[in-house]
């Protein structure tokens, strides 16, 4: 029976003292990664402010060489990789890969970020390393370039790791302490007890006892005291984690706009009034898919767990549009839902493409007499100098004509449905049907237009607007080359056709590229009113290219010539 005791009492003991080193393990593995993380970040942050201060004070721009040399230097120094992206981006240098040979960037997450707010962090999965990557970008606004710093996440384990093993060696060494503190409790904790039974077997016997009753009770009383105001602390952190927890939920509360947290397998952790409001959640506890009512969160939910990735789309609740954002919470098997009311803006947008479609087809009409009766007094008029006006108001009016031509296309492709004919289509015949439209315009000014391609696929989509797209890019590279060579150049890699457009006209200045594909911005204003441009004709290419789920960038150097790159899925 006494061995007994004294087993159940040890065991007591230790599984309190295993679990007591299991949590305070679990809070420094915590607490270390998160530091550790920061302090990543902090250092990837220094190493990409040190960069930016060279470029400032050495006067080295995104055009130089120099760069190349200089973050090459600091990743042989640091281990720390180096990237220079521009706005749109493209990579301009790398310290460890050729930067020609690199992919756009535009779609990275830190980019993107950087863009946003000037700061960006991520760690994700390098396609050009082939390892995962802690990331860090800041965006230089003045010299148009986003610098990002970034270290192997393999890296920081080791590192990580390493601590991790400092304190489960400083845990083994507590537990070994525990297994000691647990057997000299349960002796000190039993022996009274002992003393006690054998105290009333001596009575029960009918003996005198002749046994002394040590007042070790009071060390057991210590020890319990001891126990308790522990108990009392960890009751003060989780008060102070509740207190965390409501000033989170007062926050949102202040948000003005619908704001929830989805536990992957469970409830909607929290939430404001606003997102119960619009959902017409009453109360959020229960399964969160059985209490949103809205298919596409619902999707959009399903979608942010499945990929881990942060979502963005529009939605319609009721009679409104939200702009719903979704990301994961993978550290906490959490999913935040951000919805933003963009109803009045949508509204807006529509009533703008209404107007413009309305004024365009008033347009049109008019035009087409006045082009008319130019034309049959064209063939009348005898006086060269009144010729001479006249052509000047047929080449307005034929410019006028083409406006609104592309203002009525572009309202058609911005519509949320737009007309099209999706089907297999030969893109290398259209390119051809594009180019003999050009022929004789390009002859006139010495231009060569050639095709070049290998093995291209037919891919998925609409004649009209692909050939569309061709004639404005074609057309553009005619207007701002005054002699050389248009080169249109196809390949088939990865599952897409990659379309390169490339010219040895005039060039784009680097400030202007940001904002070619915005409707009406012309780099040179009047030699696009001399050529006939509208400044909608990128625009519009742009508008095609997303219509067939492509991407397009540009490359361009002054008084060398501009690449429009094009792909698109085949």
């Amino acid at each position: 029976m006494k061995r007994k005791l004294f087993f159940k009492m040890f065991l007591k003991s230790f599984l309190f003292t295993f679990c007591v080193a299991l949590i305070v393990l679990f809070f420094f593995i915590r607490i270390l990664k998160t530091q550790y993380l920061e302090n990543i970040n902090h250092k990837l942050l220094n190493i990409v402010s040190a960069v930016e201060t060279i470029i400032q004070t050495s006067k080295i721009t995104k055009n130089s060489n120099d760069i190349q040399r200089v973050i090459t230097s600091i990743d042989e120094k640091t281990g720390i990789r180096i990237t220079i992206i521009n706005h749109n981006g493209d990579v301009l240098a790398d310290s460890r890969k050729n930067a020609e040979e690199m992919e756009n960037h535009s779609d990275r997450p830190e980019f993107k970020q950087a863009l946003e707010i000037g700061y960006g962090n991520a760690i994700r999965w390098s396609p050009t390393i082939d390892s995962y990557m802690i990331y860090c970008a800041k965006n230089i606004a003045e010299n148009s370039i986003v610098i990002r710093a970034s270290i192997p996440v393999d890296k920081a384990k080791i590192a990580l790791i390493s601590q991790k093993i400092k304190i489960l060696n400083v845990v083994l060494i507590a537990l070994f302490f525990g297994i000691v503190f647990s057997l000299l409790l349960a002796k000190f904790a039993t022996e009274p007890i002992y003393e006690i039974l054998d105290f009333t077997e001596e009575i029960k016997s009918g003996r005198t006892p002749d046994i002394i009753i040590n007042n070790k009770i009071q060390e057991i009383h210590k020890i319990m005291q001891n126990l308790t105001n522990f108990a009392g602390e960890m009751a003060n952190f989780a008060k102070k984690e509740k207190i965390v927890s409501e000033e989170l939920v007062k926050f949102i509360e202040l948000v003005n706009f619908p704001i929830g947290i989805i536990d992957i397998k469970g409830d909607v952790a929290l939430s404001n009034s606003y997102f119960k409001e619009i959902l017409e959640i009453p109360e959020t506890k229960g399964l969160w898919w059985e209490k949103i009512k809205n298919f596409d969160i619902l999707k959009i939910i399903r979608e942010v767990n499945e990929t881990k990735k942060t979502i963005e789309r529009e939605i319609k609740i009721k009679d409104k549009t939200f702009l719903c954002k979704s990301t994961p919470l993978e550290e906490y098997e959490q999913i935040l839902v951000v919805l933003i009311d963009i109803s009045t803006i949508k509204d807006i947008q529509e009533r703008k493409k209404d107007f413009v479609i309305a004024v365009s087809h008033e347009l049109k009409t008019p035009l087409t007499a006045i082009k008319g009766y130019i034309e049959t007094i064209e063939e009348n008029i005898e006086n060269p100098e009144n010729k001479k006006f006249l052509d000047i108001v047929k080449h307005h009016s034929e410019r006028l004509e083409k406006i609104v031509e592309d203002l009525i296309t572009l309202a058609q492709l911005e519509n949320e449905k737009p007309v099209v004919e999706f089907k297999k289509v030969d893109i290398i015949n259209i390119a051809n049907n594009a180019i003999s439209l050009f022929s004789k315009k390009a002859m006139e000014k010495g231009i060569k237009i050639e095709l070049i391609y290998n093995n291209i696929p037919e891919i998925n989509g609409d004649a009209f607007r692909l050939e569309q797209m061709f004639i404005n890019l074609i057309d553009n590279a005619i207007r701002f080359t005054e002699k050389g060579q248009i080169t249109i150049s196809m390949n088939h890699r990865n599952n897409a056709v990659i379309i390169k457009i490339a010219d040895t006209g005039i060039g784009i200045p680097p400030q202007h590229i940001p904002k070619i594909f915005e409707r009406f911005y012309v780099v040179d204003k009047a030699r696009s009113r001399q050529t006939g441009g509208t400044g909608l004709g990128l625009s519009i290419v742009k508008h095609i290219v997303l219509l067939h789920n492509g991407t397009i960038n540009v490359e361009s150097t002054p008084g060398k010539g501009t690449n429009f790159i094009i792909k698109l899925p085949a």
